[in-house]
């Protein structure tokens, strides 16, 4: 086998293991049982014949090319994509719905004032607590209909902030911490600002209305 096929061997050995997880709706994205590091780790393991032939630089898979590798696949991949597009678009639409609606109404859901510590209610109109909300899983649907990766890694980022925010806000007042719960809930309606300014340009690229 010529180096190029073992490469390419590799590479689609990867890629069956990512869509797994991809689309199984059980388990998260990067969960931890299975993350960049033991999916990397497990695909080394299996094929340590053909990647000891292959060079330290060729064998480095940093994030980026991780989600890359993931949105391609829905490409090359056997599974049937065409089935999901109009599902993912009506969990799009819900998802851009629910955070209009979580943003309109933040002191429903979160609190008024320095009584706004509800926390664990934002997170679950968020998806992450719980999995009713149209927002459970969302970056698996975003990645199934290939968005920019720029984008993707910028909701990403906002939208874990909402969920690290909302988590710190339940225990602040009850710790040794600088902020009290209410400043971190501030801090979540900011990161939730942002994540929907983004999730509109999404839309925007997948041709998507609201």
């Amino acid at each position: 086998m010529t180096m190029r096929r073992k490469i390419l061997a590799v590479c689609a050995l990867a890629c069956h293991v990512f869509m797994a997880a991809a689309f199984s709706p059980a388990v998260p994205l990067l969960s931890s049982s299975i993350t960049e590091r033991s999916v990397q780790g497990r695909v080394r393991q299996a094929c340590s014949p053909t990647m000891q032939a292959v060079s330290e630089g060729e064998q480095h898979i940093n994030r980026r090319n991780f989600l890359q590798g993931i949105a391609l696949t829905g490409v090359v991949s056997t599974f049937p994509v065409a089935a999901f597009a109009d599902a993912d678009d009506d969990r799009i639409k819900a998802g851009y719905d629910t955070l209009v609606d979580l943003l309109d109404n933040w002191g429903k859901y979160a609190g008024e004032g320095k009584e706004a510590v509800n926390g664990d209610n934002v997170r679950r109109q968020i998806g992450t607590v719980g999995s009713k909300s149209p927002l459970f899983n969302i970056r698996k649907v975003l990645l199934r209909k290939g968005v920019d990766i720029d984008l993707f890694e910028s909701f990403e980022k906002e939208y874990a902030q909402i969920e690290a925010n909302s988590y710190s806000a339940i225990f602040a007042d009850y710790s040794t911490s600088p902020k009290r719960g209410y400043q971190y809930i501030d801090d979540a309606k900011t990161n939730c600002k942002e994540t929907l300014k983004i999730y509109k340009q999404i839309m925007k690229e997948l041709d998507i209305k609201p």
